[in-house]
């Protein structure tokens, strides 16, 4: 695993989660005859790469972009669609799929979304980045703020099954 940059393996990681959650559990339980918990499998993966990485939390990119836009986590993650408050969860959503492991799915459940809203989301703040050099050095300061560079990826503790993961990856 060392021979890789930390976001080659983010990425890869994300792109099979990604895949796993298209395929879907009945499909993959079919094609290998046995059950498993989906959440455990992405968990263990997970977990296997956060012990080379340094561990970022949704609940960490949330409130340091809540701090610099000035809207509270609380109510970025509220049904409230008043634009500003809107736009601090895009940014989060934005970031939080850039400098972490975490799937759309997975970003929309924290804010209470669906995985389309978050798709949507990190198109607009990508979109805008392209075009608006001001917010892209918004965007680049909110990174720092995280310890995440463009050439490094962070990885992130997400659900219930992250002690079993650990204990799992730790067993192999």
């Amino acid at each position: 695993m060392s021979s890789h940059k930390p976001s080659d393996l983010a990425r890869k990681l994300r792109v099979l989660a990604d895949q796993i959650e298209y395929i879907g559990h009945d499909s993959i339980v079919t094609a290998i005859g046995s059950e498993f918990n989906l959440e455990d499998m992405l968990g263990a993966l997970q977990g296997a790469l956060a012990r080379h990485f340094h561990v970022l939390s949704p609940e960490a990119i949330a409130r340091t972009v809540a701090a610099a836009l000035r809207v509270p986590v609380s109510e970025m993650r509220s049904p409230g669609r008043r634009q500003h408050v809107t736009f601090a969860r895009q940014v989060a959503m934005y970031l939080m799929r850039e400098v972490s492991a975490l799937t759309f799915p997975q970003i929309g459940g924290y804010f209470g979304r669906d995985h389309s809203t978050v798709m949507h989301a990190h198109h607009l703040i990508a979109c805008r980045l392209a075009g608006d050099c001001a917010f892209a050095a918004t965007i680049d300061g909110l990174r720092r703020a995280l310890g995440a560079h463009p050439e490094q990826q962070k990885l992130t503790l997400f659900g219930p099954s992250w002690p079993k993961a650990v204990e799992t990856v730790q067993a192999l």
